[in-house]
């Protein structure tokens, strides 16, 4: 389970099974939304303190970009490109 921790500016992977925090990884304040692509592959986080998105590819464990937002942006949902 992906989950954001906003005070440690932290997104983690929690293990359900054990349950403790497997992984963690630095990202801008306040870590909140996430989204996930259906392919697994790639998170986004909303993190709102920073007015930025994080873009979080699963694979390698890695921010891959920040994607600028209003300040307080803690919403994410999917929508159709044309």
């Amino acid at each position: 389970m992906l989950v954001g921790l906003p005070r440690a500016r932290q997104l983690a992977v929690v293990d359900l099974d054990l349950p403790k925090v497997v992984r963690t990884l630095e990202v801008p304040p306040a870590p909140q939304e996430v989204l996930v692509q259906p392919d697994g592959a790639t998170t986004y986080f909303s993190c709102d303190a920073a007015g930025q998105v994080a873009v979080v590819h699963l694979r390698n464990w890695g921010v891959e970009k920040l994607i600028a937002a209003d300040a307080g942006a803690d919403g994410l949902a999917w929508a159709k490109a044309d």
